[in-house]
């Protein structure tokens, strides 16, 4: 066989070959399940009046991130379980045979024709002491688990702060809607009554016109406020894990609760004592302090007890009595020098602690900043409301004594517009001012991390 043809040959044979990874069956009904046109909400349903506290039930209930973030304290549960472990002896079962066909010549006293040799045992080995780095890193996975804990806190008190926004943005359309087609069903009224004027030859096609052009305007906004609705419980809907759910299945509601603005002092120790992000940015440096520890339980050594118990024979796969091999005993390995890794280690771990440190200082006066800011901005924006509201109730008795001069002939249709107007703009922004001091309470809970409930 010509050797220098065949063994090329054979290597591009293999290397022609494409590995196709195909996963199993389990794998792919996981994959085409979170993957689906067909969306599957777990029979989530939705109330017809849907209040802000119910959007957060059922967001805390469907949402994938949340539940992703679940996942990852089952994960730092298992790694506790991996580090308790080491406690625990091993105990190993092994068997084999084989066929020397070979010898070199007098090699350790053995013959030089072909033999066999059989064995099993039971081995067990038990780590007695090892600095103590067992300890530590039990230690550092509990702080691992409280720092997952605390983690979906916080991703849960994001989602809530993301629900929120939305469903006021849903709430803030819908009073755009009302208003809009209020200002619709006002003009077409004097839309009408200008027809019969127009008729009648007691006024003329330009102030028909005008309250059409206004009709048209109002249905136009109106429109537009529609659309921002439908879109606002959109995302709404994915916030809460039912995307595919039905929009005209359900209404987000208006509650107007009585609040009170908390001190800024106070506020600031609720969020030192509340926020989960801050509980486990310290939850990571424990955990990297109880690293350093483990990390150096490498210059003390190492004591283990271990034995076995099994048979072993020579050209013979009988066991017998006289096959037996035991043995019990005691060790101890010492790492004197490594090239100096685990001070590398101690030196990563501690420059780990300090940038964790760093951080926790920078979050803490970025929660400072916040909640002074919107703390300020919920106060001006309860100011506001309030000289507002004075505002809207004094243009709808503008408009309602304009409606009456107007019907009178004793003032012209440029007034008529300008009422309108006024009493438009000034509805909307005290609806909006409404909606928006809840959205900042909202946005200072969560700030303080008492966004949850």
């Amino acid at each position: 066989m010509n050797y220098k043809i065949f063994i090329p040959a054979l290597i591009l044979a293999f290397t022609s070959c494409q590995t196709i990874i195909v996963p199993d069956r389990e794998v792919r009904s996981q994959l085409k399940s979170n993957l689906n046109v067909q969306v599957k909400t777990s029979g989530i349903s939705l109330p017809q009046k849907l209040y802000l506290a119910e959007a957060k039930k059922i967001a805390f209930k469907g949402n994938p991130n949340l539940q992703a973030a679940g996942q990852r304290i089952l994960r730092a549960q298992s790694v506790i379980d991996q580090a308790r472990s080491l406690y625990f002896p091993t105990i190993r079962a092994t068997a084999g045979a084989r066929h020397q066909k070979l010898v070199a010549e007098g090699q350790f006293g053995f013959p030089t024709d072909s033999y066999e040799t059989y064995g099993t045992a039971l081995s067990s080995q038990w780590l007695i002491f090892d600095g103590f780095a067992r300890e530590y890193k039990v230690l550092a996975a509990r702080y691992g688990e409280v720092a997952a804990k605390e983690s979906y806190k916080n991703t849960k008190r994001l989602l809530a702060d993301a629900v929120s926004q939305a469903f006021y943005r849903t709430l803030l359309s819908k009073k755009e809607m009302d208003i809009n087609l209020e200002l619709k069903k006002i003009n077409e009224k004097f839309l009408k009554d200008e027809r019969i004027k127009l008729d009648a030859g007691t006024t003329t096609r330009a102030q028909v016109n005008n309250f059409q052009v206004n009709v048209n305007n109002s249905a136009i906004a109106y429109l537009e406020s529609k659309n921002s609705h439908e879109t606002s419980k959109v995302v709404l809907l994915e916030l809460l894990g039912i995307p595919d759910a039905d929009l005209a299945s359900f209404n987000t509601e208006f509650q107007k609760t009585e609040f009170k603005v908390p001190d800024y002092e106070l506020a600031l120790k609720k969020a030192l004592n509340a926020r989960p992000d801050l509980k486990a940015i310290q939850s990571d440096i424990l955990a990297t302090e109880a690293q350093i520890k483990e990390a150096e339980g490498s210059y003390l050594p190492k004591f283990f007890l271990e034995g076995s118990y099994g048979y072993s024979s020579f050209n013979n796969p009988r066991f017998g009595d006289n096959n037996r091999d035991s043995y019990i005993g005691a060790s101890m390995t010492w790492d004197l020098f490594t090239g100096n890794s685990t001070a590398a280690l101690i030196a990563q771990r501690i420059a780990e602690k300090e940038e964790k440190l760093k951080t926790l200082k920078s979050s803490w006066f970025e929660i400072i900043s916040q909640i002074r800011q919107q703390r300020q901005s919920l106060v001006n924006v309860l100011e506001r409301s309030a000289i507002q509201k004075k505002t809207a109730e004094l243009n709808k008795s503008i408009y309602e004594d304009t409606k009456v001069l107007y019907e009178n002939g004793t003032t012209s249709i440029t007034r008529v517009n300008e009422v309108l107007t006024n009493y438009s703009i000034s509805s909307l922004s005290y609806a909006l001012y409404e909606v928006e001091a809840l959205r900042r309470k909202e946005i200072l809970d969560s700030l303080m991390g008492l966004n949850l409930k």
